[in-house]
């Protein structure tokens, strides 16, 4: 049996320990699939992982250092509830022993490659062989996903716990997009030099958060 048909093969697990801890869940993962398609159609800048160029992707994450790893194309295997992610990987790795949970951020781009986005992100690795598998369910329904990891797993909920949703969301690019009239002066966005400094200070502390 390979990798992805051990993940598939969990699915109907998840989804019962999904809903026995969180009744509410599919209803809610529904509602916002539908905000979301909403939010585009009143014609705000759509980004998805075509859009990322890869000459762009240096540019992006050239101001963070050396706190992340490379980044990867990830095939997303939707066995998890949409925007659930860190909770979907948390969960299904409670389940197996093979894998662990990794954190980072996924990586969109509007049509032109001009505005890119980052969003935190969770997602399994394997820990034999360090593969990474996407296995949350995307609310704009992609096939695939950037992501890049950062060199030390940090718990979502440390993030919130130390800093709240800080660093949820990065946005930048060039001033002048040909999707859209973004401004990039109005991006949605954090200081680089903070999320550097805490994810050092995190790594320099061994932390338990179960």
């Amino acid at each position: 049996m390979t990798t992805i048909e051990n993940i598939i093969k969990l699915k109907n697990d998840l989804i019962r320990i999904t809903i026995k801890e969180d009744t509410t869940a599919i209803k809610d993962a529904m509602k916002l699939k539908k905000e979301t398609e909403e939010f585009y159609k009143n014609g705000d800048t759509y980004t998805n992982t075509k859009g990322v160029q890869p000459k762009y992707l240096n540019l992006l994450l050239k101001p963070f250092g050396n706190i992340f790893d490379s980044p990867v194309l990830l095939e997303i295997i939707p066995i998890g509830l949409n925007n659930m992610c860190h909770k979907n990987c948390e969960r299904f790795c409670g389940l197996t022993t093979e894998f662990k949970p990794r954190s980072g951020y996924n990586i969109t781009a509007c049509k032109c490659g001009r505005l890119r986005c980052m969003e935190v992100h969770t997602v399994v690795e394997n820990i034999q062989d360090g593969k990474l598998y996407d296995i949350t369910a995307d609310m704009c329904d992609e096939k695939n996903k950037w992501f890049v990891p950062f060199n030390k797993h940090i718990p979502f909920k440390l993030m919130v716990y130390f800093v709240g949703r800080k660093f949820d969301h990065y946005k930048t690019g060039e001033r002048i997009c040909r999707c859209s009239n973004w401004n990039i002066d109005e991006a949605d966005r954090f200081e680089v030099d903070d999320l550097i400094k805490f994810y050092k200070k995190v790594c320099k502390t061994n932390f338990v958060f179960m």
